[in-house]
């Protein structure tokens, strides 16, 4: 453990490198040297560590669903517009004649709409409220012993794809 270095200027990591050994990709979740993978940082400091050459694969996991608490919220109002709507034609327009079935199909009507639009709107908002948040995670598949993982904010996340890569790209290096 010669060296002691930090690479990123807006990442306050303190990381002692091996013989040899240089940083391939910084974030703020995972460092990629060109001979390990060093996951789980606190405190600017790695918990796990991984050597590149006992990986066995990676596999890229998209999770968590995205926020849709405002059209729920919509849709929870229009339902209940409509049944505010529903409850003044049965209060107001609806009498013992026969000349009101027309009003009474329409009440129908709206009655349906409004409770299938506040049940649908309340299921997105409590929906909304419990949902796992939009994630990206990569899992570093070892035959031999644990599985790192490292996980990204947002679907498809692009640094995901950038540390991919790069430990593709040397790992393949390595088995030559």
């Amino acid at each position: 453990m010669d060296d002691f270095i930090s690479t990123n200027s807006n990442i306050n990591l303190n990381i002692d490198l091996l013989k040899d050994e240089e940083v391939l990709y910084e974030d703020e979740v995972a460092i990629l040297t060109n001979k390990r993978l060093l996951t789980d940082l606190k405190n600017g400091k790695p918990k796990k560590s991984v050597e590149i050459a006992l990986v066995d694969g990676v596999r890229q996991i998209d999770g968590g669903q995205e926020n849709r608490f405002w059209l729920g919220f919509k849709a929870f109002a229009i339902g209940v517009g409509l049944s505010l709507v529903q409850f003044f034609i049965d209060y107001f327009l609806i009498t013992e004649s026969n000349n009101t079935q027309m009003i009474r199909i329409l009440n129908t009507i709206f009655f349906i709409i409004g409770a299938m639009t506040m049940g649908s709107g309340l299921y997105l908002i409590i929906n909304s409220l419990l949902r796992v948040k939009p994630h990206t995670t990569l899992i570093f598949v070892r035959f031999n012993g644990k599985d790192v993982t490292v996980t990204f904010r947002d679907h498809n996340a692009h640094k995901a794809f950038t540390l991919k890569e790069l430990f593709l790209k040397q790992q393949r290096s390595l088995k030559l």
